[in-house]
């Protein structure tokens, strides 16, 4: 699987598609911006990719199940991956499981976050009874497990693990957060995840 960050234009993600076929990636992920004006771009990109064994993903910023109706209706993607911080919480990433399935198309779990927004994930994934593969933090940060009083749900033998505790099981330790103090970060009008 290859996240591309929207990073790419049409004719860049088809020689991109062209050139990673030989690996038989399982799905190439945000080739192009997921904005109305690239909907008819990312339905060639998905047949492209199809027509070369590997799926499309994408929609991790979407909104509710109306931000999701544009891209599963319209077929855009074989794969869609709501983000729990995003699509609108536990019962909103429930309605578009629901929606997708109707559709046929797979959910798997945008899911790169801080270990609260990923015992929420797995809880849900869990609740729902999601077999796709989740999308987890890997070894980017020592703070996603530091951070934590309780350890967050576990990688064990390919699956997650929730924990047996009361509510989510995860108990963030605050002494640690708090060397941690929150600071802006300019906003980047250029960043191509707003296209």
């Amino acid at each position: 699987m290859v996240d591309c960050h929207w990073r790419l234009d049409e004719t860049a993600a088809i020689d991109f598609i062209n050139e990673v076929a030989a690996f038989k990636l399982t799905w190439i992920e945000c080739p192009v911006p997921e904005s109305a004006m690239w909907h008819e771009a990312i339905g060639r990109l998905r047949e492209r990719a199809n027509a070369k064994d590997m799926a499309l993903a994408g929609g991790e910023s979407a909104v509710g199940t109306a931000g999701f109706a544009p891209l599963i209706e319209a077929g855009l993607y074989d794969v869609v991956m709501p983000d729990i911080k995003y699509c609108g919480g536990h019962r909103e990433f429930v309605a578009i499981c629901d929606q997708a399935a109707r559709s046929g198309v797979t959910i798997s779990p945008h899911n790169p976050s801080g270990p609260v927004a990923h015992a929420h994930t797995v809880h849900v994934c869990t609740a729902v009874g999601l077999t796709a593969a989740v999308e987890q933090q890997f070894d980017e940060s020592p703070l996603f497990d530091g951070c934590m009083a309780s350890p967050a749900p576990t990688l064990s033998g390919g699956r997650f693990e929730c924990s047996k505790a009361p509510g989510l099981g995860a108990a963030v330790d605050l002494s640690v957060v708090e060397l941690h103090p929150l600071r802006p970060i300019p906003f980047n009008a250029a960043d191509p995840s707003f296209g």
